[in-house]
């Protein structure tokens, strides 16, 4: 926590935020910022750092939104116009980037960095040529640039100026000469210069200063490869693989030099994994089938090559490969409807046109990434568990023992807590703070009742306290807080029971001698409490207490576990109209999006998340929203 002495003190956090910002601390430097924004809402100083800060997190929206606002109160700061055009570049809408350059090169001409991300534009978009003024451009206002050189090279090597390529690559190394990335594209050129040898000591060097940079490994992978050193290359392979695991790109050569080399059962468990991270890559699924006929599975291969038509219907070769292995099983009609359809296919001369077709080079794209990204979360982690698997949990009523629970104050607590020493407050974990209950004992007999009930169900005492919550409530009927804990003790009983069926066998002892053998699970559970209930005493809650906004955020959890993704929405959002900074609405809200597949709407999301202190939301950010407009 800040003093209260600092607090206003906005020199001293502009201060402490710039530093953050120059150590990485991006979420700091962050919080910092907001303190700004909180006290005087019209520093466009404090806008423009906070959107660099979300710029570094990879927050593109949230730090775009915050050029906006500063744009909106100085429009005369260059950077301003600069950063928000980089903002658009990375989602590739060069049109909107380069009018947010333009204006900044109205305001400062004199900027290198406007003409380097002019450049950069142009590069994108293929126009070598005017690529290559923006790039000289910036390096005749700053001759040390060593990114321009960079790109300049970048720009000679794909017009096939091999002096001035290399004459920028080596200028731009002696500049910074632990710049991985020049070794790499130096020695990509010298490989298409047919100089292999030479570009097998640039990957080198590149992986000497950074160990894990795979794409070095993946391209020298190739030379090796090439140099008639096929376990080089499968060494290489494996260590872009152990940089990134779930690089398709990667997978697929790998499991190509597998079968190269008769490792079929590795190069089979390969494709097996591109196929399930790009299921819509036709050749995944095609090559997948021919190693699995190869070792026999004939059946399984029936069902690849059925994929890869469904993906592809003209693939002559499938159907011809799916003829064979049909033939093999003794299924004549079906074979012989495969050959009539391949022949089909080659009398209209379309078993050759396919490499040449859009729609199957659409289908053979595989989309890699080849930076190290442990931290990230992928699609599978969030959806493996359940829909619910990364949702933040549920709150319930209890004494007060987490100073960060003051922020979910509101007219309901004030009226529950009125004239009590022991404050009740909503929590999301288990309390571990001493009953104080035993000093000071201001409650009434109603209330003790309650915060018994309640420590009950924490203890996992989920039965007695669902019937002592009945009893209260048939006591009175108008108190919202009963129903809302008893809706959240029926919901830890519904998780308890679905951990019991998820329990797929059980081992019996069924003779005399001991023969221990498995069978299917026919054990049965009767849920007592299930969803609907719990959203019915959320519900109720909610009627008795229209303000209790953490009714409607656990009700908005509960319909996500039901599928109900619009009515979640619907009680996040009503959630948020209360308590504009309740940062797991946010989050939540936009991990449901994006079970809508509405990204654009989960990022906004997930950036005021971020921007309300979950760091959370930037791995979330990093992983879905960094390539949507």
């Amino acid at each position: 926590m800040y003093s209260s002495k600092a607090q206003f003190n906005i020199p001293y956090f502009l201060r402490e935020g710039i530093n953050d910002l120059t150590k990485s601390n991006y979420s700091e430097a962050l919080k910092r910022f907001n303190t700004i924004i909180d006290i005087k809402s019209n520093s466009w100083e404090a806008y423009y750092l906070r959107g660099i800060s979300k710029f570094y997190l990879g927050d593109y929206l949230g730090a775009r939104n915050d050029f906006d606002k500063g744009i909106d109160i100085n429009p005369f700061f260059s950077e301003l116009y600069l950063y928000k055009g980089i903002t658009f570049q990375v989602f590739n809408d060069y049109l909107a980037a380069h009018d947010n350059f333009e204006k900044a090169q109205k305001l400062d001409p004199v900027n290198p960095s406007i003409y380097a991300s002019e450049g950069l534009i142009l590069l994108a978009k293929e126009n070598y040529y005017d690529a290559l003024t923006a790039f000289s451009k910036a390096l005749s206002l700053n001759k040390e640039y060593e990114d321009v050189f960079f790109y300049r090279a970048i720009c000679y090597t794909e017009l096939k100026d091999k002096e001035k390529a290399f004459s920028d690559f080596n200028t731009a190394i002696k500049l910074n000469k632990f710049d991985d990335r020049i070794y790499v594209w130096r020695a990509k050129f010298k490989n298409d210069l047919d100089k292999k040898k030479e570009a097998l000591e640039d990957f080198n060097l590149a992986i000497k200063i950074n160990p894990d940079n795979g794409l070095a490994y993946y391209f020298r992978s190739f030379i090796k490869y090439d140099l008639k050193d096929l376990k080089g290359s499968l060494e290489d392979l494996n260590k872009v693989l152990e940089i990134n695991p779930n690089n398709p790109v990667a997978l697929y050569n790998r499991a190509v030099l597998l079968n190269e080399i008769g490792s079929l059962n590795q190069a089979l468990d390969d494709f097996t994994k591109v196929a399930s991270l790009n299921p819509r890559n036709v050749l995944a699924w095609y090559n997948k089938g021919i190693l699995n006929q190869q070792l026999g599975n004939l059946k399984a291969a029936i069902n690849d090559y059925s994929k890869a038509i469904a993906l592809y219907d003209d693939f002559y070769y499938a159907y011809l490969n799916r003829a064979d292995a049909r033939t093999k099983l003794n299924d004549v009609l079906n074979a012989n409807a495969d050959f009539i359809k391949a022949q089909k296919i080659k009398q209209s001369n379309k078993d050759k046109q396919y490499a040449d077709s859009n729609k199957f080079k659409e289908l053979v794209k595989l989309d890699a990434d080849f930076t190290k990204n442990d931290d990230l979360l992928s699609v599978n982690k969030i959806f493996e568990d359940g829909s619910d698997a990364t949702i933040l949990p549920l709150f319930y009523l209890s004494i007060d023992c987490d100073t960060t629970s003051k922020k979910y104050y509101s007219s309901f607590l004030e009226t529950l807590n009125k004239g009590k020493k022991t404050l009740f407050s909503f929590q999301q974990k288990e309390c571990n703070k001493k009953d104080s209950l035993t000093e000071n004992r201001t409650f009434d007999q109603s209330a003790q009742t309650f915060y018994n009930t309640t420590m009950q169900a924490i203890k996992g005492n989920l039965n007695s306290a669902i019937k002592q919550f009945d009893s209260l409530i048939v006591n009175d009927q108008n108190k919202a807080e009963y129903y809302f804990n008893r809706a959240w003790s029926k919901a830890s009983m519904v998780e308890i029971v679905k951990s019991f069926d998820m329990i797929p066998q059980e081992v019996s002892l069924l003779s005399k001698n001991l023969d221990i053998k498995t069978k299917a699970s026919t054990s049965t559970h009767k849920i007592y409490y299930d969803y609907y209930s719990v959203i019915d005493d959320y519900s109720k809650a909610i009627n008795l207490q229209p303000d209790l906004y953490q009714a409607l955020y656990n009700r908005a959890n509960i319909n996500i576990k039901l599928y109900n993704y619009s009515d979640a929405i619907r009680d996040y959002t009503m959630a948020l109209n209360q308590n504009p900074e309740f940062e797991e609405a946010y989050f939540n809200r936009g991990l449901t999006y994006i079970y809508m597949s509405d990204t654009l709407k989960a990022c906004a999301d997930f950036s005021k998340s971020g921007e309300l202190g979950n760091k959370d939301s930037y791995k979330l950010i990093k992983k879905f929203c960094s390539s949507h407009k």
